[in-house]
């Protein structure tokens, strides 16, 4: 079918408060060697209980898998944050 390997355009949106916090989770707690480089959405989500009461808010307003990936993503940041760091 001719048009079928056409994707769609990537969707840009600005993010919410909530998942900015997720992503300053996820840097804080890998910085504080919480979780480490190899952290995945459960393993951030298992450490819950490190979380701040901001944090823990914006795990309520977009929940589980969301402030995860969120969380995630901020882990992936700063890992690359601080090779360009040792690089320079």
């Amino acid at each position: 079918m001719p048009g079928c390997d056409v994707r769609p355009a990537p969707v840009n949106r600005v993010l919410r408060a909530a998942e900015l916090t997720a992503i300053g989770a996820g840097r804080r707690l890998y910085r504080g060697e919480i979780i480490g480089p190899e952290a995945t959405v459960n393993t951030i989500l298992c450490h819950a209980h490190a979380l701040e009461e901001g944090e823990l808010q914006a795990l309520q307003q977009i929940g589980e898998r969301s402030f995860g990936i969120c969380a995630r993503a901020g882990v992936l940041y700063q890992q690359a944050a601080d090779l360009l760091a040792e690089l320079q």
